[in-house]
């Protein structure tokens, strides 16, 4: 039986679906919370962000559906082990690649059929990925305004207040867009966020609908899930969302220019600018939809700096790692890691 099957059985409903999914869920009995550095993961509360943020209806009932079969199952601690799972191979793995993203800029992750192995992407690729950011977004972050030490912009044209900085050019998913494996990170992953590599250009980490402009300390923030952006809404009746217009959010993350910010930070995202004769477009509101989605399930059940708080417990002398501290962290992951 799937999780469909298990779904089509209880309810068509969605909202009643998931209510459902989270009257199981407080029920249930979490014996196995993983820990490092002193990060705790409520997976509780993971699996009810995760609920309550899915990018799509379609990953809602995923994960309802999954709760609901785990709880039909005869054997004890499916919930918890449906949940560890989910930990371990869908948001450890994304908390990782971001984070390592950051260490290691020049290398991108492409996805390999037993574990994810790590590649550096072809120069020339990284290179035209950076520049087309910074024609798309005239050499300035996107969240800051700081604009990049080399910008090609004579000084006597600006007229403004300039603040300069290094400027990244940063992933929004992480993850390999056009792997033709699908390890189990990649089944959760499209599961939850139905996500179609195929919509992006050739599924390419490198695509500019996968990059935003952003200074070395927001590109840090948005790596560990700490920096988000939110569509925002026209006013009115219907409340669309306004043409690549969102809104930044952070959490334990202080901007780099927090001290001069007064009130919410609104971006918009260019969509006319040109490279190679041809257009070049702004971020996929759907991957930043899923990036934002990440971001708030990390925060929700205290998992941010999880990965990070456990690198660095790594590096301590005497360091003693017992199982109860790491055993979420599996062969497989361990693999992931050091394949980096």
């Amino acid at each position: 039986m799937t999780s469909g099957d298990v779904v089509n059985t209880f309810s068509s409903n969605l909202a009643i679906l998931i209510e459902d999914a989270k009257s199981i869920i407080r029920r249930a009995a979490f014996d196995t919370q993983p820990s490092a550095g002193g990060v705790t993961v409520d997976l509780r509360l993971m699996l009810e962000s995760m609920l309550d943020n899915a990018p799509a209806d379609e990953g809602k009932r995923w994960l309802a559906g999954t709760i609901h079969l785990a709880h039909h199952n005869k054997e004890e601690d499916r919930i918890n082990d449906a949940a560890l799972s989910i930990w371990q191979n869908l948001l450890l793995p994304m908390q990782a690649l971001g984070f390592e993203n950051i260490v290691r800029p020049n290398s991108r992750p492409a996805v390999d059929h037993k574990h994810a192995v790590v590649k550096d992407v072809d120069r020339t690729e990284q290179k035209d990925f950076a520049t087309q950011l910074m024609i798309r977004e005239h050499y300035r972050c996107i969240v800051t305004r700081y604009v990049t030490f080399d910008a090609p912009i004579p000084p006597e044209s600006i007229t403004e207040n300039v603040s300069y900085a290094d400027l990244h050019a940063s992933n929004i998913i992480p993850l390999s867009l056009n792997s033709k494996k699908t390890p189990l990170t990649w089944d959760m992953l499209r599961s939850w966020t139905r996500i179609v590599p195929e919509d992006y250009t050739g599924g390419k980490t490198t695509c500019p609908e996968n990059g935003v402009l952003l200074t070395d300390h927001e590109h840090e923030g948005f790596g560990k899930f700490k920096l988000w952006f939110e569509p925002v809404l026209s006013a009115g009746p219907g409340s669309a969302p306004l043409a690549n217009t969102y809104s930044v959010h952070v959490c334990k993350h202080v901007l780099s220019n927090g001290l001069m910010v007064r009130g919410p930070i609104q971006v918009t995202f260019s969509d006319t600018e040109m490279h190679m004769g041809r257009r070049i477009p702004p971020p996929a509101p759907k991957l930043l939809k899923i990036h934002a989605a990440f971001s708030k399930v990390f925060q929700a059940c205290g998992a941010s700096g999880m990965y990070e708080n456990w690198r660095d417990d790594l590096r301590k002398p005497g360091r003693v790692l017992d199982d109860a501290s790491i055993s979420y962290l599996d062969l497989r992951l361990m693999y992931f890691i050091a394949a980096m």
